[in-house]
C-alpha cells in the first residue's frame, strides 16, 4: 500500500510538471514585464550583480533569480533555466503538501490534496509555472517549516528547530505572505516541545531572514523608486475583505468568473470554516497551522496595500495549499460518510452471514493478514473511486482551459491594474513565429531600434522589461511608470538619441504625439507600438510632465 500511494503520488506530481513543461513550451506562451524582471535579475545574479529582493520593490526575495542565476553560471543563460527552478520548487512543494495531508488526514487525503494543488485551474496552473519572482519560493518555505515543525520520522529534533526557524525566516524574506503562512510553524513547534531551547535554536534562522528583509527595505529606498506599497491599516477593512473574497480569490479559481463567481466565494469561505473548526481537533498540528497561515494571510492582505482586485488573482497562488488541504479533507470524509451508510446497507440484507468466517480466523491465527470485511470493501471501494474523480476532474479541469498550447497570437499588452498610470492596448494582437517568449512586439520594437542603433530607451511598464530580455540587454528600456531599476532608468536619461516606446492609442503616446514641449524627430509605429525618437537625452521628469506623470 505504502509502495502504491508513493507511486501515485509521484504520477500527479510529474503529470502536473509535465502540463506545465507543455506549457512552457507552446508558441502562444508569451511572459509579461513582471516575469521578464525575474529572468534578468537572474542573468544579472549569474554575473554578480546580485539583488536581494525584486527589483523597485520593499518586498519579494530574489531567492528564484539567484538559484537560476547560479545555474546559469554553469549551464549559461535561458528563460527556461527559471521556469525548471520554479517547477523544482513546484514540486518539492506538492511533496511536502501530500505529507502533511497524510500526516493529518490519511493516504487518499494526502492525493487529493496533491492533485489539486498540481491541478488548480487554468489561471493557477499558469501562475505555478510564471512566477513572479517570489510566490513559489514563499510557498515551498512555509511548507517546509510546518513539515519540519510536526514531522516525527524526521529525527535530530535540534536541527528540526534550527530548521523551522530558518524556513521561517526565509519566508519572510521571500514575502509578508510567505511569513504569514510560515509563522504558525513556530507555534506548534514551541507547543510540542514547550522547551526555551526550542525558542532559542528558533531565533538565528529568523534572524537572517529579517536582516534580509531589512536589507531589501534599504535597497528599496537607495534606489528611488517610483512605487511604494502604502499601509492601509484599518482604513476601508470591510471592503478590502469583500473585495478579496468576492472578486480577487474567485478570479484566480475555476468558475470563478462570471454568474458562479458567489457560488466559489462561498466555497472557498467554506472550505476556511473547515480549516478553522478541523484546528481544534487536529492533534497532528497540521490543521492548525494551515488555518492561522490562512487568517494571518487575510490579514496581511487587507491591512496591506496590496491591490485587491480581480487582477490581482496571482495572491490565490498563497491560499492554494490550504484550500487544497481543506477540499480533500471534505471530499474524504463526505465519501467516507457515504461509504459507510452503503456498509451499513450491506450488513443489514446481509444478516449475520458474515460473522464467524472461519477462512478469516485461521488466517488471522496463523499470523497472516486477513482480507478486508466485506462490510468494509465499498467503503475503501467508493472512497478510491471518488479520490480518483477528484483527481481526474482536476486535471481535465486545469488542461481544457490552457488555450495558450498551439495558439498563435499573443496580446501586446496585459493590464492588470497593478499599475494605475500604465496604458497598454486591450485589443491588438502580433502573430508569433515559434517561440517567441517575450512577444512579437517586443521582438519588432527591438530589431527597430537596432538597426537605428540605439541602445538604451523608455517605454511602457509592458513592454519595458519585455524588450530588454528579449533583446538579451542590447536594449535596455527604462519603465517609464515605476522606474523599476535605477541602471535603466540612468541610461534611458542619458543616451543621445534618446527614444520612447508607447502602446499605438494610449493616452500616453497621445499625448507624446502632440507635444510640443517635446518635439520628436522621428515617430515609427511597429507591431502595435508607436517608437518616438527624439535629438536630444530626454529625462524622466521632462517625460513625466509632457504626459502627466510628473
Amino acid at each position: 500500500m505504502h509502495r502504491r500511494f508513493l507511486w501515485a503520488a509521484g504520477l500527479i506530481i510529474a503529470g502536473g510538471v509535465a502540463l506545465r513543461v507543455a506549457l512552457a513550451l507552446s508558441p502562444g506562451f508569451v511572459v509579461d514585464s513582471d516575469r521578464a524582471i525575474v529572468y534578468l535579475m537572474a542573468v544579472h545574479a549569474s554575473h554578480g550583480d546580485l539583488a536581494v529582493v525584486y527589483w523597485g520593490q520593499q518586498y519579494g526575495g530574489s531567492l528564484i533569480s539567484l538559484v537560476s542565476g547560479a545555474v546559469m553560471a554553469v549551464v549559461g543563460e535561458s528563460p527556461y533555466v527559471v521556469y525548471g527552478v520554479v517547477l523544482a520548487m513546484m514540486a518539492a512543494s506538492a511533496a511536502l503538501l501530500c505529507r502533511l495531508t497524510r500526516l493529518a488526514l490519511g493516504r487518499v487525503a494526502g492525493l487529493v490534496a496533491t492533485a489539486l494543488f498540481m491541478f488548480p485551474g487554468t489561471f493557477l496552473t499558469r501562475q505555478t509555472l510564471d512566477d513572479g519572482g517570489f510566490y513559489m519560493s514563499s510557498v515551498l518555505f512555509a511548507l517546509l517549516a510546518i513539515w519540519l515543525a510536526v514531522d516525527h520520522p524526521l529525527r535530530a529534533p535540534r536541527w528540526r528547530m534550527l530548521g523551522v526557524g530558518l524556513s521561517v525566516g526565509i519566508a519572510l524574506w521571500c514575502s509578508p505572505m510567505g511569513f504569514a503562512l510560515a509563522v504558525p510553524a513556530l507555534g506548534v513547534a514551541l507547543f510540542r516541545r514547550r522547551r526555551v531551547s526550542t525558542a532559542l535554536l528558533m531565533l538565528p534562522g529568523l534572524a537572517l531572514g529579517g536582516a534580509a528583509f531589512a536589507v531589501g527595505e534599504l535597497q528599496f529606498r537607495a534606489a528611488d523608486s517610483g512605487w511604494a506599497q502604502e499601509v492601509t491599516l484599518f482604513g476601508g477593512a470591510l471592503e478590502r475583505i469583500h473585495q478579496l473574497f468576492f472578486g480577487l480569490i474567485p478570479a484566480g479559481l475555476p468558475f470563478g468568473i462570471g454568474s458562479l463567481r458567489v457560488v466559489v466565494a462561498l466555497v472557498v469561505l467554506a472550505l476556511i470554516v473547515v480549516l478553522l473548526v478541523g484546528a481544534f481537533r487536529d492533534k497532528s498540528g497540521v490543521t492548525f497551522a494551515f488555518a492561522a497561515g490562512v487568517v494571518l494571510l487575510t490579514v496581511v492582505l487587507v491591512l496591506s496595500g496590496t491591490t485587491l482586485i480581480d487582477a490581482a488573482a496571482r495572491y490565490d497562488e498563497f491560499y492554494l495549499p490550504a484550500l487544497a488541504f481543506a477540499a480533500a479533507a471534505i471530499i474524504v470524509r463526505v465519501a467516507a460518510g457515504v461509504a459507510v451508510l452503503a456498509s451499513r446497507g450491506r450488513a443489514g440484507d446481509a444478516g449475520d452471514a458474515g460473522d464467524g468466517n472461519p477462512e478469516g480466523d485461521a488466517a488471522t491465527r496463523a499470523g497472516t493478514p486477513a482480507s478486508p470485511p466485506a462490510s468494509r470493501r465499498p467503503a475503501r471501494a467508493l472512497l478510491g473511486a471518488l479520490a480518483a474523480l477528484t483527481v481526474v476532474a482536476a486535471v481535465v479541469i486545469s488542461v481544457r482551459g490552457t488555450y495558450l498550447i498551439g495558439s498563435t497570437t499573443t496580446q501586446t499588452g496585459d493590464n492588470r491594474g497593478t499599475i494605475a498610470a500604465a496604458d497598454t492596448p486591450s485589443a491588438a494582437t502580433v502573430p508569433v513565429a515559434g517561440l517567441q517568449l517575450y512577444g512579437g512586439d517586443a521582438i519588432a520594437v527591438d530589431d527597430l531600434l537596432e538597426a537605428r542603433g540605439i541602445t538604451a530607451v523608455w517605454a511602457a511598464y509592458w513592454i519595458s522589461y519585455r524588450l530588454a530580455a528579449a533583446s538579451d540587454e542590447r536594449v535596455v528600456a527604462a519603465d517609464i511608470e515605476l522606474r523599476r531599476y535605477a541602471p535603466y532608468v540612468q541610461r534611458a536619461s542619458a543616451v543621445d538619441p534618446a527614444a520612447v516606446v508607447e502602446p499605438t492609442g494610449s493616452g500616453a503616446e497621445q499625448a507624446l504625439s502632440a507635444s510640443t514641449d517635446l518635439p520628436y524627430t522621428e515617430r515609427e509605429t511597429v507591431a502595435g507600438m508607436t517608437v518616438f525618437i527624439y535629438d536630444h537625452p530626454v529625462t524622466a521628469e521632462r517625460l513625466g510632465r509632457v504626459i502627466g506623470m510628473a
